[in-house]
């Protein structure tokens, strides 16, 4: 059987926590409702819930941006967080060798 095709798109960690359930992410990631809360209310995840957390958007029919969570970043590059609202992301450069 087929995913379900995301129909929800959170933009911040509080809009996904409101869709998955502060209480369900708890039990998943294996930590406290109030650690849940403390990274809704500060505006990142944990990149170790990502692939959790992806799984339980996916069951739930929700997209599970990345940005939402503190993946390490190249030094000297933009983030979401970092990057001003008329920026856009850099493209991919194709690498020939």
């Amino acid at each position: 059987m087929n995913a379900p095709v995301p129909v929800n798109a959170p933009s911040t960690t509080a809009e996904v926590c409101v869709l998955l359930g502060r209480a369900e992410i708890a039990a998943r990631v294996g930590r406290g409702v109030t650690a849940v809360s403390n990274h809704a209310v500060e505006g990142t995840f944990p990149a170790a819930w990502f692939l959790i957390m992806r799984e339980m958007c996916a069951e739930k029919g929700v997209e599970c941006p990345t940005h939402l969570f503190r993946f390490a970043q190249p030094r000297g590059r933009l983030t979401p967080q970092t990057r001003s609202p008329t920026e856009t992301a850099p493209c991919s450069q194709t690498v020939t060798g």
